[in-house]
């Protein structure tokens, strides 16, 4: 499936083989419209305004011009994320995991109490209708595990056998 931003981009993809023939790879040709790059520039000018930051992953927050590092931080910075392949410093990532875990814990604190009648969140008085809830959500849980190991398990074998195949046609 062709990304939507690359439709709107006006760009006909190719495939080829990668460094060393062991890869594919997508080229984006301009037709008529502006590269990828251009249109995902555009977007970001958009969504990430000069002065502002990301904040808990949804919000922006205002930059104060003098927690700005200088070239040669931010220049070490870029490289150390490229290194590491984050796209956001670590101070988003723990404000991002301490989100995650408060969730975690919200969660947990409510099992056993759900809204069953409207009436708002509140312990199940039905012992039976509260283990047959509680089953129902466990096996939930159950198979979204199973298939979340499932589709890792494709990502972690198929682009190693699609490249070994690859590398055997060239």
């Amino acid at each position: 499936m062709v990304p939507l931003a690359v439709l709107l981009a006006g760009v006909r993809l190719s495939a080829g083989r990668g460094a060393g023939g062991r890869a594919l790879r997508m080229c984006a040709e301009p037709r008529g419209g502006p590269a990828p790059a251009e249109a995902l520039k555009r977007a970001v000018e958009i969504g990430f305004p000069v002065g502002r930051r990301i904040k808990y992953g949804l919000f922006t927050d205002t930059v104060e011009p003098a927690s700005i590092p200088d070239e040669a931080e931010r220049r070490r910075l870029r490289e150390q994320a490229a290194a590491d392949m984050a796209v956001i410093g670590a101070d988003e990532r723990q404000r991002r995991s301490a989100v995650g875990y408060a969730g975690g814990a919200a969660t947990i604190a409510q099992a056993g109490n759900w809204d069953v009648d409207g009436g708002g969140i509140a312990p199940i008085g039905d012992q039976k209708l509260a283990e047959r809830l509680r089953s129902r959500v466990n096996e939930f849980n159950r198979q979204g595990l199973v298939k979340a190991a499932a589709i890792t398990a494709a990502y972690v074998l198929v682009p190693e056998a699609v490249s070994l195949a690859l590398s055997r046609l060239g």
